[in-house]
């Protein structure tokens, strides 16, 4: 099969796009966040770990973290069915359903009323179980959680914690603008913690105070999300914070990239084999619509990928992808399963050849990608192509990061490099 030594020797043995991650530069990410805290670290494995393949990465990052942290009972059964034994909190809904199988597989809720305690509660006892819980505080995000003002959560949590068979384990919040920069007329250096952060901060330690006053045992009290350890001094943030983004080679937003000194890198390169490559006359158009006419004879690229396996339609003659080192235009609509580019200028390309969609050129690449991805800024051509951000094309698509990698298609395979854990 073909080599591509542009995209960093990855050999082309698929007949669609795949995601190569890279585990060691994830641990990496890891290592160099835990340098700014002395609290325990939750892993946020959400979203199949924002896409990039949460089984495979709770195997390498068990031992370097206190908890993973989840969004539904099916990620936490996946990791427990896979072997990770570390304690697990679901921070959604849980169903009347689960509740068995959370307390004899030790996954912690996010409990916020008194009714939903009991009915743990009675379950625990029914299997002669004490359950670990958390509270979940609302601070102001409106989302999750029992009010914060005094007298409400503390009698709530009272409540709780009189039933035998549970354990007020922790309590937590969510910042809604910790990722936020206060207003544009101040220094990007001056401009954090955002004041709204600060309040619900502070409104965080409120309740929670009030619950040791009321003697009250509380073994994990956590706020911070990535953007309050890059934001906040470490000794204001309790006992745990909880890192997701930041993991995965991304800042939490624009305004943190450009504040913070944090060196990260990108742990995933994004590969789709081209399938067809044509000349087309000047004056004819591409893909559906009729969006894109050639304005010269062009040479056309189809790769296997669309919008399907996650590439946003909105990219359609916005982005480029990297073919070699030269960045090539999507031209015309992005179609459910493949995309057309303008390689004209590119190497010769021919079918079976690999380009990069998304992620960086190669490994030796990915902290430069992450370090250019703090302004969203276009790729850059020859030698300069660190490759291709989530940032930038978010820009593009009108959306965040985040969505860049928790939309790749379950079609879409990961390929795991380095150590397994």
């Amino acid at each position: 099969m073909k080599r591509i030594t542009a995209t960093g020797g990855a050999e082309n043995t698929h007949s669609a796009s795949f995601v190569e991650v890279n585990l060691d530069l994830i641990a990496q990410n890891l290592a160099a966040l835990k340098e700014r805290t002395s609290k325990a670290v939750f892993g946020v494995l959400k979203a199949d770990a924002y896409g990039l393949g949460a089984v495979p990465i709770a195997r390498r990052l068990q031992d370097e973290v206190a908890f993973f942290a989840l969004a539904t009972v099916s990620e936490a059964k996946a990791l427990r069915e896979a072997g990770i034994e570390k304690p697990l909190l679901v921070f959604g809904y849980v169903a009347d359903a689960d509740i068995a199988w959370m307390v004899d597989h030790g996954v912690r809720p996010a409990l916020s009323d008194v009714a939903a305690a009991a009915r743990w509660d009675a379950v625990a006892a029914a299997r002669g179980k004490v359950a670990p819980i958390h509270l979940a505080i609302d601070t102001g995000h409106h989302r999750v959680g029992i009010d914060w003002t005094k007298p409400r959560a503390v009698d709530i949590a009272e409540k709780m914690a009189q039933f035998s068979h549970l354990r007020l384990e922790g309590a937590y919040s969510h910042f809604s603008t910790a990722d936020e920069a206060n207003g544009p007329r101040e220094e990007i250096s001056t401009a954090f913690p955002h004041r709204f952060a600060m309040e619900q901060l502070r409104r965080f330690k409120a309740a929670v105070d009030d619950m040791e006053r009321a003697g009250l045992a509380l073994q994990y009290r956590h706020i911070a999300n990535d953007a309050g350890l890059l934001t906040f001094a470490d000794d204001e943030l309790f006992d745990a914070v909880r890192l997701g983004i930041c993991l995965y080679g991304s800042y939490p937003s624009d305004d943190v990239g450009r504040y913070t000194d944090l060196k990260l890198s990108v742990p995933y390169r994004w590969l789709a084999p081209v399938s067809r490559v044509e000349t087309v006359p000047a004056g004819e158009s591409v893909s559906y619509g009729r969006t894109w006419f050639a304005e010269r004879p062009t040479k056309v690229a189809t790769v296997q990928v669309g919008y399907a396996d996650g590439y946003p339609r909105l990219l359609s003659n916005r982005a480029v992808m990297l073919v070699g080192d030269v960045p090539c235009p999507v031209i015309g609509r992005v179609c459910m399963d493949q995309t057309m580019l303008d390689v004209t200028e590119a190497p010769d390309v021919q079918p079976g050849d690999l380009v990069l969609v998304m992620g960086a050129r190669d490994w030796s690449t990915a902290e430069a990608l992450a370090d250019e991805s703090r302004t969203a800024a276009a790729p850059a051509s020859g030698e300069a192509a660190h490759g291709i951000s989530a940032a930038y094309l978010a820009g593009l698509a009108e959306t965040i990061a985040y969505e860049m990698t928790t939309n790749w298609h379950p079609r879409v395979e990961r390929v795991y490099v380095g150590s397994q854990g």
